[in-house]
Protein backbone atom coordinates (compact mmCIF):
# COMPACT_ATOMS: atom_id res chain seq x y z
CA UNK A 1 0.00 0.00 0.00
CA UNK A 2 1.45 3.34 -1.03
CA UNK A 3 0.87 6.60 0.74
CA UNK A 4 -2.09 8.41 -0.76
CA UNK A 5 -2.69 12.11 -1.03
CA UNK A 6 -6.44 12.80 -1.04
CA UNK A 7 -8.59 12.76 2.11
CA UNK A 8 -10.80 10.03 0.64
CA UNK A 9 -7.85 7.79 -0.20
CA UNK A 10 -6.27 8.33 3.22
CA UNK A 11 -9.56 7.47 4.87
CA UNK A 12 -9.85 4.31 2.76
CA UNK A 13 -6.34 3.23 3.65
CA UNK A 14 -6.91 3.95 7.33
CA UNK A 15 -9.96 1.68 7.25
CA UNK A 16 -8.00 -1.07 5.49
CA UNK A 17 -5.30 -0.96 8.18
CA UNK A 18 -7.87 -1.17 10.96
CA UNK A 19 -9.63 -4.04 9.19
CA UNK A 20 -6.43 -6.09 9.17
CA UNK A 21 -6.98 -6.59 12.90
CA UNK A 22 -10.18 -8.49 12.10
CA UNK A 23 -8.25 -11.19 10.21
CA UNK A 24 -5.99 -12.06 13.17
CA UNK A 25 -3.63 -14.26 11.17
CA UNK A 26 0.11 -14.26 10.52
CA UNK A 27 -0.31 -12.52 7.16
CA UNK A 28 -2.19 -9.60 8.74
CA UNK A 29 0.35 -9.33 11.55
CA UNK A 30 3.19 -9.25 9.00
CA UNK A 31 1.46 -6.49 7.01
CA UNK A 32 0.84 -4.42 10.12
CA UNK A 33 4.44 -4.95 11.24
CA UNK A 34 5.63 -3.71 7.86
CA UNK A 35 3.61 -0.50 8.23
CA UNK A 36 4.69 0.08 11.85
CA UNK A 37 8.38 -0.46 11.04
CA UNK A 38 8.47 1.58 7.83
CA UNK A 39 10.09 4.95 8.54
CA UNK A 40 8.64 6.21 5.27
CA UNK A 41 5.07 5.79 6.51
CA UNK A 42 3.20 8.71 8.02
CA UNK A 43 2.80 8.75 11.80
CA UNK A 44 -0.97 8.42 11.31
CA UNK A 45 -0.68 5.06 9.55
CA UNK A 46 2.03 3.78 11.89
CA UNK A 47 -0.16 4.65 14.88
CA UNK A 48 -3.11 2.83 13.31
CA UNK A 49 -0.92 -0.22 12.74
CA UNK A 50 0.17 -0.18 16.40
CA UNK A 51 -3.44 0.05 17.56
CA UNK A 52 -4.51 -2.75 15.18
CA UNK A 53 -1.75 -5.01 16.54
CA UNK A 54 -3.15 -4.32 20.00
CA UNK A 55 -6.49 -5.71 18.87
CA UNK A 56 -4.89 -9.01 17.88
CA UNK A 57 -4.48 -10.87 21.16
CA UNK A 58 -1.65 -13.00 19.85
CA UNK A 59 1.93 -13.73 20.92
CA UNK A 60 3.21 -12.72 17.48
CA UNK A 61 1.56 -9.30 17.59
CA UNK A 62 2.90 -8.75 21.11
CA UNK A 63 6.40 -9.58 19.88
CA UNK A 64 6.10 -7.03 17.06
CA UNK A 65 5.05 -4.36 19.55
CA UNK A 66 7.90 -5.22 21.93
CA UNK A 67 10.47 -5.13 19.14
CA UNK A 68 9.35 -1.68 18.01
CA UNK A 69 8.85 -0.08 21.42
CA UNK A 70 12.18 1.75 21.31
CA UNK A 71 12.36 2.15 17.53
CA UNK A 72 9.30 4.17 16.61
CA UNK A 73 9.17 8.01 16.77
CA UNK A 74 7.76 9.84 19.78
CA UNK A 75 4.37 10.49 18.18
CA UNK A 76 3.87 6.74 17.58
CA UNK A 77 5.35 5.36 20.82
CA UNK A 78 2.28 5.97 23.09
CA UNK A 79 0.13 3.82 20.81
CA UNK A 80 2.69 1.00 20.89
CA UNK A 81 2.80 1.28 24.69
CA UNK A 82 -1.00 1.27 25.10
CA UNK A 83 -1.35 -1.73 22.79
CA UNK A 84 1.20 -3.63 24.85
CA UNK A 85 -0.88 -2.81 27.91
CA UNK A 86 -3.92 -4.37 26.27
CA UNK A 87 -2.38 -7.70 25.29
CA UNK A 88 1.05 -7.96 26.95
CA UNK A 89 1.99 -10.76 29.31
CA UNK A 90 4.07 -10.39 32.48
CA UNK A 91 7.27 -10.13 30.44
CA UNK A 92 5.99 -7.02 28.68
CA UNK A 93 6.31 -5.11 31.95
CA UNK A 94 10.12 -5.39 31.76
CA UNK A 95 10.10 -4.00 28.22
CA UNK A 96 7.85 -1.15 29.27
CA UNK A 97 9.97 -0.28 32.31
CA UNK A 98 13.24 -0.20 30.35
CA UNK A 99 14.19 3.32 29.33
CA UNK A 100 11.24 4.78 31.24
CA UNK A 101 12.95 8.03 32.29
CA UNK A 102 14.24 8.77 28.80
CA UNK A 103 10.71 9.08 27.43
CA UNK A 104 8.48 12.09 27.03
CA UNK A 105 5.85 12.91 29.65
CA UNK A 106 3.11 11.55 27.39
CA UNK A 107 5.02 8.30 26.90
CA UNK A 108 5.67 7.96 30.65
CA UNK A 109 1.97 8.47 31.41
CA UNK A 110 1.08 5.83 28.81
CA UNK A 111 3.70 3.48 30.27
CA UNK A 112 2.40 3.78 33.81
CA UNK A 113 -1.12 3.06 32.60
CA UNK A 114 -0.04 0.10 30.44
CA UNK A 115 1.90 -1.51 33.30
CA UNK A 116 -0.98 -1.02 35.73
CA UNK A 117 -3.39 -2.50 33.16
CA UNK A 118 -1.25 -5.62 32.69
CA UNK A 119 -0.96 -6.05 36.47
CA UNK A 120 -4.72 -5.75 36.95
CA UNK A 121 -5.60 -7.96 33.98
CA UNK A 122 -3.30 -10.73 35.20
CA UNK A 123 -3.80 -10.18 38.94
CA UNK A 124 -0.12 -9.45 39.59
CA UNK A 125 1.29 -7.92 42.77
CA UNK A 126 2.80 -4.42 42.81
CA UNK A 127 2.42 -1.99 39.90
CA UNK A 128 -0.52 -0.23 41.52
CA UNK A 129 -2.28 2.73 39.96
CA UNK A 130 -0.09 5.78 40.68
CA UNK A 131 -1.22 7.54 43.85
CA UNK A 132 -0.51 10.95 42.32
CA UNK A 133 -2.95 10.18 39.48
CA UNK A 134 -5.96 9.47 41.70
CA UNK A 135 -7.60 12.91 41.45
CA UNK A 136 -10.14 14.56 43.76
CA UNK A 137 -13.73 13.31 43.74
CA UNK A 138 -16.71 15.44 42.82
CA UNK A 139 -19.61 15.49 45.25
CA UNK A 140 -22.58 13.31 44.35
CA UNK A 141 -25.32 15.13 42.38
CA UNK A 142 -27.80 16.82 44.68
CA UNK A 143 -31.48 17.59 44.29
CA UNK A 144 -30.91 18.95 40.77
CA UNK A 145 -29.31 15.72 39.61
CA UNK A 146 -30.84 13.89 36.68
CA UNK A 147 -31.55 10.17 36.86
CA UNK A 148 -29.58 8.05 34.41
CA UNK A 149 -31.87 5.47 32.81
CA UNK A 150 -30.90 1.91 33.69
CA UNK A 151 -31.88 -1.12 31.67
CA UNK A 152 -30.89 -4.60 30.55
CA UNK A 153 -29.93 -5.98 27.16
CA UNK A 154 -31.17 -9.03 25.35
CA UNK A 155 -31.24 -10.55 21.91
CA UNK A 156 -29.78 -8.57 19.02
CA UNK A 157 -28.58 -5.66 21.14
CA UNK A 158 -26.64 -7.94 23.50
CA UNK A 159 -25.13 -9.67 20.47
CA UNK A 160 -24.08 -6.29 19.05
CA UNK A 161 -22.31 -5.43 22.31
CA UNK A 162 -20.62 -8.84 22.41
CA UNK A 163 -19.40 -8.41 18.82
CA UNK A 164 -17.97 -4.98 19.61
CA UNK A 165 -16.13 -6.31 22.66
CA UNK A 166 -14.77 -9.29 20.73
CA UNK A 167 -13.36 -6.95 18.08
CA UNK A 168 -11.53 -4.91 20.73
CA UNK A 169 -10.12 -7.51 23.13
CA UNK A 170 -8.57 -6.79 26.51
CA UNK A 171 -7.69 -10.36 27.36
CA UNK A 172 -10.88 -11.17 29.31
CA UNK A 173 -14.22 -12.76 28.47
CA UNK A 174 -17.62 -11.31 29.39
CA UNK A 175 -20.93 -12.44 30.83
CA UNK A 176 -23.76 -11.15 28.57
CA UNK A 177 -26.34 -11.96 31.25
CA UNK A 178 -24.67 -9.31 33.44
CA UNK A 179 -24.71 -6.49 30.87
CA UNK A 180 -26.26 -3.31 32.28
CA UNK A 181 -27.34 -0.46 29.99
CA UNK A 182 -27.08 3.21 31.01
CA UNK A 183 -28.73 5.93 28.91
CA UNK A 184 -27.94 9.59 29.46
CA UNK A 185 -28.10 12.69 27.29
CA UNK A 186 -28.42 10.78 24.04
CA UNK A 187 -25.61 8.37 24.80
CA UNK A 188 -25.87 4.66 25.54
CA UNK A 189 -23.21 2.86 27.57
CA UNK A 190 -23.09 -0.77 28.66
CA UNK A 191 -21.25 -2.07 31.72
CA UNK A 192 -19.86 -5.54 30.92
CA UNK A 193 -18.36 -7.62 33.73
CA UNK A 194 -15.82 -10.32 33.02
CA UNK A 195 -17.28 -13.78 32.60
CA UNK A 196 -14.65 -15.98 34.26
CA UNK A 197 -15.53 -14.82 37.79
CA UNK A 198 -18.23 -17.05 39.16
CA UNK A 199 -20.09 -16.54 42.46
CA UNK A 200 -18.17 -19.29 44.22
CA UNK A 201 -14.76 -17.86 45.06
CA UNK A 202 -15.08 -14.64 43.06
CA UNK A 203 -15.14 -12.27 46.01
CA UNK A 204 -12.28 -14.12 47.72
CA UNK A 205 -10.22 -13.63 44.58
CA UNK A 206 -11.01 -9.92 44.42
CA UNK A 207 -10.14 -9.54 48.10
CA UNK A 208 -6.62 -10.82 47.49
CA UNK A 209 -5.66 -9.85 43.93
CA UNK A 210 -5.97 -6.97 41.53
CA UNK A 211 -8.38 -7.48 38.64
CA UNK A 212 -9.60 -6.02 35.39
CA UNK A 213 -13.20 -6.48 36.47
CA UNK A 214 -14.85 -5.43 33.23
CA UNK A 215 -15.31 -2.62 30.75
CA UNK A 216 -17.76 0.08 29.74
CA UNK A 217 -18.78 -0.05 26.09
CA UNK A 218 -20.08 3.10 24.39
CA UNK A 219 -22.44 2.97 21.40
CA UNK A 220 -21.32 4.98 18.40
CA UNK A 221 -23.94 7.52 17.33
CA UNK A 222 -22.77 7.15 13.72
CA UNK A 223 -22.63 3.36 13.30
CA UNK A 224 -24.50 1.97 16.36
CA UNK A 225 -21.50 -0.29 16.99
CA UNK A 226 -20.11 -0.60 20.51
CA UNK A 227 -16.50 0.10 21.44
CA UNK A 228 -14.68 0.03 24.77
CA UNK A 229 -14.55 3.50 26.34
CA UNK A 230 -13.58 2.71 29.96
CA UNK A 231 -11.92 -0.08 31.95
CA UNK A 232 -12.98 -1.14 35.47
CA UNK A 233 -10.00 -1.92 37.72
CA UNK A 234 -10.14 -3.26 41.27
CA UNK A 235 -7.53 -3.82 43.96
CA UNK A 236 -7.71 -5.05 47.56
CA UNK A 237 -7.85 -2.29 50.14
CA UNK A 238 -5.85 -2.21 53.36
CA UNK A 239 -9.15 -2.64 55.21
CA UNK A 240 -10.39 -6.24 55.05
CA UNK A 241 -13.40 -6.92 52.82
CA UNK A 242 -12.92 -3.59 51.03
CA UNK A 243 -11.94 -2.95 47.40
CA UNK A 244 -10.58 0.10 45.64
CA UNK A 245 -12.39 0.60 42.32
CA UNK A 246 -11.12 2.77 39.47
CA UNK A 247 -12.88 3.42 36.16
CA UNK A 248 -10.30 4.57 33.63
CA UNK A 249 -10.71 5.81 30.08
CA UNK A 250 -9.06 3.57 27.49
CA UNK A 251 -6.51 6.34 27.00
CA UNK A 252 -5.43 6.00 30.64
CA UNK A 253 -7.18 9.03 32.16
CA UNK A 254 -9.01 8.35 35.41
CA UNK A 255 -12.75 9.08 35.16
CA UNK A 256 -14.37 7.57 38.29
CA UNK A 257 -13.13 6.36 41.62
CA UNK A 258 -14.82 4.60 44.51
CA UNK A 259 -14.95 1.59 46.77
CA UNK A 260 -16.62 -1.77 47.17
CA UNK A 261 -17.58 -3.71 50.26
CA UNK A 262 -17.56 -7.50 50.09
CA UNK A 263 -20.64 -9.02 51.68
CA UNK A 264 -20.57 -12.78 51.24
CA UNK A 265 -20.71 -13.47 47.50
CA UNK A 266 -21.67 -9.91 46.54
CA UNK A 267 -19.89 -6.56 46.30
CA UNK A 268 -21.77 -3.36 47.18
CA UNK A 269 -20.14 -0.44 45.37
CA UNK A 270 -20.23 3.34 45.09
CA UNK A 271 -18.49 5.37 42.35
CA UNK A 272 -18.11 9.12 41.86
CA UNK A 273 -16.69 11.15 39.01
CA UNK A 274 -13.18 12.53 39.35
CA UNK A 275 -12.73 16.30 39.18
CA UNK A 276 -11.38 17.44 35.82
CA UNK A 277 -12.05 20.30 33.38
CA UNK A 278 -15.57 20.12 32.01
CA UNK A 279 -16.64 17.29 34.34
CA UNK A 280 -20.16 16.71 35.61
CA UNK A 281 -20.90 15.22 39.03
CA UNK A 282 -21.90 11.61 38.40
CA UNK A 283 -22.61 8.97 41.03
CA UNK A 284 -23.36 5.28 40.49
CA UNK A 285 -24.05 2.70 43.18
CA UNK A 286 -25.25 -0.87 43.21
CA UNK A 287 -24.34 -4.47 43.87
CA UNK A 288 -22.38 -7.06 41.92
CA UNK A 289 -22.95 -10.76 42.27
CA UNK A 290 -20.93 -12.41 39.57
CA UNK A 291 -23.24 -13.40 36.82
CA UNK A 292 -25.47 -10.45 37.72
CA UNK A 293 -25.12 -6.69 38.13
CA UNK A 294 -27.68 -4.49 39.90
CA UNK A 295 -27.41 -0.70 39.67
CA UNK A 296 -29.55 0.98 42.31
CA UNK A 297 -28.77 4.66 41.73
CA UNK A 298 -27.18 6.48 38.81
CA UNK A 299 -27.38 10.28 38.66
CA UNK A 300 -25.69 13.08 36.76
CA UNK A 301 -25.52 16.70 37.87
CA UNK A 302 -25.08 20.03 36.06
CA UNK A 303 -21.78 20.74 34.38
CA UNK A 304 -19.27 22.47 36.63
CA UNK A 305 -19.10 26.27 36.61
CA UNK A 306 -17.19 27.83 33.73
CA UNK A 307 -15.20 24.77 32.72
CA UNK A 308 -14.52 24.84 29.02
CA UNK A 309 -14.16 21.20 27.94
CA UNK A 310 -17.13 19.19 26.77
CA UNK A 311 -18.17 16.46 29.22
CA UNK A 312 -19.90 13.15 28.64
CA UNK A 313 -21.72 10.99 31.13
Amino acid sequence: MNQLSTPASRSLRSASIVNLACERDTHSIAMLAGILENAGETAQFRRLAAMALGRIADENSENVLRKNLHRVPAEVAPDVILSLGRIGGPGAIDYLESGFFSRSLRERDATRFAIALIAHRLGLPDHDWPADAMGALLDAPGAHGREIRIGTLAGAEAELVSAGLAARPYGISYEPAAFAKLECMGQTSVIALRGDLRPKGATERLATRKALLGVVALRSQESDDYGVSHLILTAPDAEPSRLRILVVRNSGRLAFRGAGTIEGDTVAFQLNAVRRPGARPIAVSGRMRFGALEIHVAKVGPKLGKESLKSRC
